[in-house]
């Protein structure tokens, strides 16, 4: 499911020759990252992957750090327009369901290699790396994006529970990085029904007995 790419995985598709340099680049980077892992890939692999030379990606990106975290802040704006469109017109406790079986799709497609923010979370150890930030304000909108549709589809505890939906939604990409996804995502989805069940329930209980 293309629309998750931003959350799960780096999009493989081929460049427009009118994106220039730049972006071609940014395209190899971005495909080898994923595929391959950050501290795996050279300067020179993805010069030779975008057909392009030494002075060229210079030109664009001062250094590697820098490349890096153009790639994520791209899958990071990439996210945050593909999920609005995804949820459009969904209500409720819908558009929370919606993200997990969109992760689904993803999963199930060839090259699936995991959630691109905490792989490179695991790779990108210094605190003044300038991709640092960016997974970090990744994850910070990832997270109220859960407790908004947790709070949306009318459970209590929506901070609680959309903690756990996020736990839940990482954990699978994890599984799926193993090779493991298709069960893990089914019982992300159950479990996350299951939490809003509740905390529908728990906010019902509560309403009644008000004064």
């Amino acid at each position: 499911m293309a629309v998750v790419a931003p959350i799960t995985r780096s999009r493989r598709g081929k460049t427009d020759g009118e994106a220039g340099a730049r972006e071609r680049i940014l395209d190899a980077a971005s495909r080898l990252f994923y595929q391959e892992g950050i501290q795996a890939v050279g300067i020179q692999r993805i010069i030779e992957a975008a057909n392009t030379v030494k002075a060229s990606l210079y030109a664009h990106f001062k250094s590697k750090d820098e490349l890096v975290a153009a790639y994520l802040q791209r899958e990071y704006d990439r996210a945050r327009v593909e999920v609005e469109a995804l949820l459009q017109g969904l209500t409720g406790r819908r558009k929370l369901l919606r993200l997990f079986d969109a992760l689904a799709e993803a999963m199930a497609q060839p090259g699936f290699c995991g959630c691109t923010y905490c792989n490179a979370s695991v790779e990108i150890i210094a605190l003044d790396h300038p991709a640092t930030p960016i997974a970090r304000a990744y994850r910070a909108w990832l997270s109220q994006l859960m407790i908004s549709l947790v709070r949306e589809a009318g459970a209590a505890s929506p901070e609680k529970v959309g903690a756990a939906a996020l736990l839940l939604f990482e954990a699978a990409q994890a599984a799926g990085r193993l090779g493991q996804g298709t069960q893990a995502i089914r019982d992300a989805r159950w479990a996350i029904e299951r939490l809003l069940d509740q905390g529908v329930r728990r906010k019902a209980s509560s309403a009644k007995t008000r004064p």
